[in-house]
């Protein structure tokens, strides 16, 4: 059990305001009017400290040190967040950024582990975490009271390695992207089921856990991970490559509707086929970022894709009032300003050296 003293000596946490070049108080037109908090790990050889960060056009950036990488991040309002511990951390931190502090961490409970991944019932004030029972050798949705964070209740995810959850706006209904990875206590992220994933996209009732519908890619090296509601009755799926082999050309986002077989779509960059975020924009269209072919994507539901830009490893992606925002791990920040029929447009900043960062990221229009 990690208590909140031992995750900050580990973290050495410090919340110092770091100098970076284009980023001094008093405003940067990439960030205007956006406060952007994302996850990411520094170090200047080996990537050893982490943090979660929050850059904006109104101030200097601020950085808390964790001890541990965070995956997705949830915000809280009044300048606080809940960042999930990625895959196989037990571990959730939150955290205030107006008084550059950590609040509290939880831990989830003993023969439990997260996969970086979480949403909110709003109405409710309920946490939904994705978490595998190590024991059982089963996912889990698991449904936290918001203030205490104790277990209301959980079920099956119906499927191997939960990772990325949705909630309908009704809230009648819970997406589950199982990306079907087994994991071994003491084993770290090693995957121990290489050869025989079990991915698959599950809708499910929200309040008893009962499984609706499910659908699988048809080549089940691909694992299904990160998911983009585009309307009420269909979601975009963003796929990793995680088998034996070379990926197919059809292996690296699709889109499913209940009721319907899933539609996947050729990758205009089949190396890898390694989607490590997914985003609904207008238009019935959405946006990939592949980190391992280097390309952020966008793609027409109906048509196949729209426009490909090239990034070095990619990460994020949001929209903001500005466009879209995309993070790349090697440390960019780009910012796509016309989303439009012409496609995506030249970035127009990217950060110093030295700095990775994750998966995910929020954006916040600010007034």
């Amino acid at each position: 059990m990690l208590s909140r003293r031992d995750f900050c000596r580990r973290s050495a946490v410090s919340a110092a305001l770091l100098a970076w070049p284009g980023f001094a108080a008093g405003g940067d037109e990439l960030l205007a009017n956006t406060t952007v908090t994302l996850a990411g790990g520094y170090s200047n050889a080996n990537r050893q400290q982490f943090f979660i960060g929050q850059l904006g056009a109104n101030g200097e950036p601020k950085w808390i040190e964790l001890g541990y990488r965070v995956h997705q991040i949830l915000p809280l309002g009044k300048h606080q967040y809940l960042a999930i511990g990625r895959r196989p951390e037990t571990w959730m931190v939150w955290v205030d950024f107006a008084h550059q502090a950590i609040i509290r961490v939880h831990n989830v409970e003993a023969g439990c582990h997260l996969y970086g991944h979480a949403v909110i019932d709003p109405h409710n004030r309920v946490l939904i975490t994705a978490e595998n029972d190590v024991i059982e050798r089963q996912g889990l949705v698991v449904l936290r009271d918001m203030d205490s964070l104790d277990i209301i209740e959980r079920y099956p995810s119906h499927g191997l390695g939960p990772h990325q959850l949705l909630l309908d706006s009704d809230r009648q209904r819970l997406w589950v992207a199982n990306g079907g990875f087994l994991l071994e206590p003491g084993t770290g992220r090693a995957i121990r089921n290489r050869d025989s994933f079990q991915s698959s996209l599950v809708l499910l009732d929200y309040h008893s856990g009962r499984r609706l519908e499910a659908v699988q890619h048809p080549d089940q090296q691909q694992s299904m991970r990160h998911i983009a509601q585009l309307d009420q009755a269909t979601v975009a799926i963003g796929l990793q490559h995680h088998g034996v082999g070379s990926p197919g050309p059809e292996a690296a986002y699709a889109v499913w509707s209940p009721g319907q077989t899933l539609q996947t779509y050729k990758n205009p960059h089949p190396r890898q086929n390694y989607v490590t975020s997914v985003i609904s924009l207008a238009r019935d269209r959405f946006a990939v970022s592949m980190e391992k072919d280097h390309a952020v994507v966008v793609v027409d539901r109906h048509h196949g894709e729209v426009q490909s830009e090239r990034i070095e490893t990619p990460q994020g992606l949001a929209v903001t009032d500005q466009g879209l925002l995309v993070s790349a791990q090697s440390g960019g920040l780009w910012r796509y300003s016309d989303l439009n029929q012409s496609g995506l447009k030249p970035p127009t900043r990217s950060l110093p050296p030295g700095f990775w960062f994750d998966n995910h990221f929020i954006a916040e229009t600010v007034s």
